[in-house]
């Protein structure tokens, strides 16, 4: 990826169509969702004028929300330049044979006494889990990008 300076947003259009294009040569073809790294917070939500002009309707964010097969733009508020790297992208096909949700454990609370009966106790329990998969070629429709 191109870094960002908030003077080159049409470098993170073009890089973003690449991701796409990337991801349809190995035949996924969306709908995307774009996650993105706290750290592009500040670029993509800055106004954005195409080829200079002065007049901005849209942020950057919009802009890419605008592109055919991408669904959303949003941030992982844990995907930081301290535990990453910095200015990352996920590319990822919004499809169950990428991404599914696995349910181990439906949502239920556990009721239990304690001090005799009396205080009553209460948790609620489950287990949630996303399950990456890949195609019989072992492509995955999960494209990560970042600044070089």
């Amino acid at each position: 990826l191109t870094a960002p300076t908030g003077s080159n947003p049409e470098s993170t259009v073009t890089d973003v169509l690449e991701m796409r294009d990337q991801l349809y040569n190995n035949n996924f073809f969306g709908p995307f969702m774009l996650y993105h790294s706290t750290d592009w917070d500040q670029f993509l939500d800055n106004d954005y004028a195409r080829l200079g002009g002065n007049n901005a309707t849209m942020t950057l964010r919009d802009r890419l929300r605008a592109i055919d097969g991408v669904m959303d733009v949003r941030r992982l508020d844990y995907l930081t330049a301290a535990n990453s790297h910095a200015f990352t992208l996920v590319m990822v096909q919004m499809t169950p044979d990428v991404a599914r949700a696995v349910v181990g454990m439906p949502v239920q609370t556990v009721q239990w006494e304690s001090m005799g009966g009396m205080r009553l106790n209460f948790k609620v329990m489950c287990i949630h889990v996303p399950q990456i998969r890949a195609d019989y070629s072992g492509q995955c429709g999960v494209l990560h990008a970042r600044t070089a």
